[in-house]
């Protein structure tokens, strides 16, 4: 789900319309943040002609945070068919028939949970699955672990940072290096 304080903005999107009874539609977004990549698209295919009608939806949104690290990924497709008859003897009556049939994923982390649904004409299944989260570390926690030396992320930060207070960095220039090949 999309944070209150990203703003709204407009899908990149195309409508083709293949003949008179055959309609391909598409979307898609993309936004890279300092702390977030947000993607997703969503594509439609549809008939319609003498009163018979069907249609494929697919889609996908995806958003990942890397500061705290956080995922949010939904994926979904659906398919709906029908027709149209028209009876007329005194009176003209419509008989409208169609069937729908869906399925969706939503999975949010970590830790990994999430739900799948699958959606019929006349009911709908929903498994949820996966643990709710325990919270965020608490930042003294987090600092005990990155900053005060008790990871390995930390123990590499450590050594280059003093490597660059003694004045001795240690970069490489691979165009003087002979091709490993």
């Amino acid at each position: 789900m999309k944070p209150l304080e990203f703003p709204v903005v407009p899908r990149l999107g195309f409508h083709w319309a293949v003949s008179d009874a055959v309609v391909i539609k598409g979307e898609a977004y993309f936004a890279l943040t300092g702390s977030s990549v947000m993607a997703g698209g969503r594509l439609e295919v549809s008939y319609n002609q003498s009163g018979i009608y069907a249609s494929f939806v697919a889609y996908a949104d995806l958003l990942i945070e890397w500061d705290p690290f956080h995922y949010d990924i939904s994926v979904g497709v659906s398919v709906t068919a029908g027709f149209r008859l028209r009876v007329c003897f005194f009176v003209c009556v419509t008989i409208n028939v169609h069937v729908s049939l869906g399925a969706s994923v939503h999975l949010v982390g970590p830790p990994l949970r999430g739900e799948a649904v699958l959606d019929l004409e006349i009911c709908s299944v929903t498994v949820s699955f996966g643990n709710e989260p325990h919270g965020p570390p608490a930042a003294q926690q987090l600092r005990s672990h990155v900053v005060d030396g008790s990871s390995a992320l930390a123990h590499h930060v450590s050594a280059n940072i003093a490597q660059l207070q003694l004045g001795q960095p240690k970069i490489r220039d691979h165009r003087s290096q002979a091709a490993f090949w």
